[in-house]
């Protein structure tokens, strides 16, 4: 039997259901680890970032991630504000790992998504 290693930081092909509304899903989708080391060992769901190639409006909850710090084929947008909590078993292949300089940007993205740090210029984005 081969059991699937999960850590933080790597990327997954994962087969997310249609959802029928903006949350991503439906179909086969790249998707960073966020859980941390623990959770991805001993939980039977863990926290998952979607991948998007196509282009979109910045916003501070969106991690640009290039082909050289990812081992994706295309240069990628992580949507942090799309975290999502999944099943492990729809995380179908391990695609890469993420550079410790991606994770520490994803870090900062995951921060400002739940509020953990002050949004110093009160900045809207809309």
């Amino acid at each position: 039997m081969n059991v699937k290693e999960f850590r933080r930081g790597d990327i997954w092909l994962v087969n997310l259901p249609f959802t029928g509304n903006s949350i991503q899903g439906g179909g086969i989708r790249p998707m960073i680890i966020a859980s941390n080391n623990l959770a991805c060992r001993y939980s039977p769901v863990i926290h998952a970032i979607p991948l998007t190639s196509q282009t979109k409006k910045w916003i501070p909850t969106h991690v640009e991630i290039s082909v050289a710090d990812s081992g994706l084929i295309k240069n990628s947008i992580a949507l942090v504000e799309q975290i999502q909590l999944l099943p492990k078993e729809i995380f179908e292949t391990k695609i890469s790992s993420c550079s410790d300089y991606i994770i520490d940007k994803l870090d900062c993205a995951i921060k400002i998504q739940f509020a953990l740090v002050e949004n110093k210029n009160n900045a809207v984005y809309a």
